[in-house]
């Protein structure tokens, strides 16, 4: 059985009258400043009954999809720092993950009477990890990444 195809899926069926690019880079830029779905979903909504009503361009009546968007996000009081996660967090959660995984294996080690060893692949393996959950929760990689492919 397969399942209708929701609305929330595409925001082209939600704001047909909306020009593709501007709102993209309207939806991406609230997403980036970590404006709660919901919310999203009304502001497009607002935009595009202004367009279908007066005709005008969402760029005319808005501005900079960009520009709009920070407005929006500074009047939610959205952070921008993606899930609340900060370079704290991050570091106090990467050097929780080192210490456990030395711990775990040192006492392993222990327990079978050999030496501590620490192999290159182990330690190229956790800065890979690492570097990729710094990089999808820090705001300003991701940002990055977006704008510059």
């Amino acid at each position: 059985m397969s399942r209708p195809r929701s609305i929330f899926r595409d925001p082209g069926r939600i704001a047909p009258s909306v020009d593709k690019a501007w709102r993209d880079d309207f939806i991406v830029e609230l997403r980036l400043l970590s404006v709660p779905g919901p919310r999203i979903g009304d502001e497009l909504m607002t935009v595009e009954t202004h367009v279908a009503e007066s005709g005008e361009s969402a760029r005319t009546t808005f501005g900079e999809a960009k520009g709009y968007a920070r407005e929006i996000a500074e009047a939610t009081g959205a952070s921008g720092r993606g899930q609340g996660f900060g370079p704290a967090t991050l570091v106090g959660s990467g050097l929780g993950l080192v210490g456990m995984l030395a711990t775990v294996r040192s006492f392993s080690t222990w327990l079978e009477g050999g030496p501590v060893g620490i192999t290159a692949g182990e330690l190229v393996g956790l800065g890979v990890v690492l570097a990729l959950v710094g990089a999808l929760v820090l705001t300003g990689t991701l940002r990055r990444v977006i704008e510059h492919p």
